[in-house]
């Protein structure tokens, strides 16, 4: 029998050594996205309380993504090893 990797939701953050600024148009995408994995972007929302962007997506443990920032810049967070 296979086992399935059970999906949850999480918060996803980006933390950076960047000074992003607030009103930055930041999206993240990944395997999660659907239809198609990496095909969706989904816009985050600045957290004044955290100073970060963050969103919450259904998602399934050792799923890659990465954010773009203004339509150009691929990063990655801090806070995640990949």
């Amino acid at each position: 029998m296979l086992k399935r990797k059970a999906i949850f939701s999480a918060t996803l953050y980006l933390e950076t050594n960047y000074n992003l600024p607030t009103f930055a148009k930041v999206e993240v995408f990944g395997e999660f996205s659907t239809p198609n994995c990496w095909s969706v972007r989904i816009p985050c929302e600045y957290d004044p309380k955290l100073f970060c962007f963050k969103v919450d997506v259904k998602i399934k443990i050792g799923h890659n993504f990465k954010f773009i920032v203004n339509d150009q810049t691929y990063t990655t967070s801090k806070r995640y090893a990949i």
